[in-house]
């Protein structure tokens, strides 16, 4: 999980969690309400999960089918609808290195504390089917660091 905390008090909020309690319980969300029931429900934070996003919002299997703006756009609504931090599944940064920073700068505009990132080759597979397959190391080294680079 990638926390950002540059001017993103939700960013902090998530860290001091992760920091300080044993265990931080993020359940697997897809829409804005699943998020505020969340909230209701006492979790620490909410994860805008690609596989149900892409399911629940679209009904389309977790095969890469939804653009990055669309599930930035989710997550937006997910973070307006709560206090709660919302980590967001950023799948493989959505392309190339430069889709990798374009990414995480759209993510953070919306509001997410964090972000994940795979290391799956595009176009990916859903992690819980069978055939998925990884980039090289070095492959997804450049890709992490291409998310660092793109803080604001």
């Amino acid at each position: 999980v990638f926390v950002r905390d540059i001017d993103n008090p939700k960013g902090r909020e998530l860290r001091e969690m992760l920091n300080t309690q044993d265990f931080v319980f993020a359940p697997g969300m897809y829409h804005a309400l699943d998020a505020r029931l969340a909230e209701m429900t006492g979790h620490d934070a909410a994860y805008m999960s690609g596989y149900s996003t892409v399911l629940g919002q679209f009904g389309f299997p977790d095969l890469e089918m939804v653009t990055m703006t669309e599930m930035v756009e989710n997550a937006k609504r997910m973070v307006e609808a709560t206090n709660l931090p919302i980590i967001a599944d950023c799948d493989t940064g959505y392309g190339g290195i430069h889709n990798v920073r374009r990414a995480v700068r759209e993510y953070e505009k919306a509001g997410v504390a964090a972000i994940h990132i795979e290391d799956q080759t595009t176009p990916k597979r859903c992690g819980h089917i069978a055939g998925k397959q990884i980039i090289s190391r070095e492959k997804a080294r450049a890709r992490f660091e291409a998310a660092v680079d793109a803080k604001q």
